[in-house]
This record gives C-alpha cells, structure tokens and sequence, in this order.
C-alpha cells in the first residue's frame, strides 16, 4: 500500500469512528427521551383511571330521587297540598 492509501484509510477510519460516536450519542438521547414519554404516558394513564374511580364515587352520592316541580312546592306552600 502507498502512503497515499493509508492516510486515505486513516482518514476514512476517523470518519467512521466520528460517525459512530455521533449515531452513539443519538441512540441514548432517544432511548432516555422515549422513557421519559412512557413515564408521562404512564402517568397520564394512571390520572385518568383515578379520576374515572372518583367519578364513579361521585356519582354513585348524587341524589337521584325524583324531585318536585316548581308547582308542587308551590301548591305545597300555599296549602292545597
């Protein structure tokens, strides 16, 4: 090989370990960005069955009895009830 293919190889292989510390440092970013995203959707997931318990709870202590019409009362009040 000529000196020439060599520094042209040298070159070629920094190049290449350039790119692969580049490609490296891209991996990891990504993977700690996505398990972020899956801790907020987890999160996200968890409020909502919590917020659809409490939903339930508070409806299940609403009053659901009939109630009177505004005339009812009215008769009531007035005495012919």
């Amino acid at each position: 090989m000529t000196d020439e293919e060599i520094t042209a190889m040298q070159t070629e292989n920094e190049t290449l370990r350039q790119s692969v510390s580049d490609l490296t440092a891209e991996r990891d970013s990504l993977r700690e960005e996505n398990a972020e995203l899956i801790a907020a959707r987890d999160a996200a997931v968890n409020e909502a069955a919590e917020t659809k318990k409490v939903n339930y709870t508070l409806a299940r202590q609403l009053d659901t009895k009939p109630r009177a019409t505004f005339e009812d009362t009215l008769l009531k009040a007035m005495g012919v009830n």
